[in-house]
């Protein structure tokens, strides 16, 4: 039997080596969600919550890391559950982003 000393035991129980360079990926990972599907989505759910349309101008980042999306990682990359993020918004808060009514 091996010593819980060995290198490989301690990798199990921490099988991330270095945080900083897991967080960049992950984050980079993020970034590249929000400009394949992410941005594009939270404005169709934004619309379809406040009944109207979203500025074409409009810089949707800021309000969406507001609403403190929930991460999640797969094997597919990374997600968030972007109804739960819309519901969180206060109509006040998402008036500047939308074409007057």
């Amino acid at each position: 039997m091996r010593s819980p000393s060995g290198a490989s035991y301690r990798l199990d129980d921490y099988p991330v080596l270095d945080d900083g360079l897991y967080e960049r990926e992950q984050q980079d990972e993020i970034d590249a969600s929000w400009d394949a599907w992410v941005k594009h989505d939270f404005r169709r759910s934004l619309e379809k919550r406040f009944g109207r349309d979203v500025r074409e101008d409009a810089d949707l980042s800021q309000l969406f890391y507001e609403s403190e999306p929930e991460w999640n990682e797969d094997s597919s990359g990374m997600y968030c559950n972007i109804e739960r993020c819309v519901a969180g918004i206060e109509p006040e808060d998402a008036e500047p982003y939308l074409v007057a009514a």
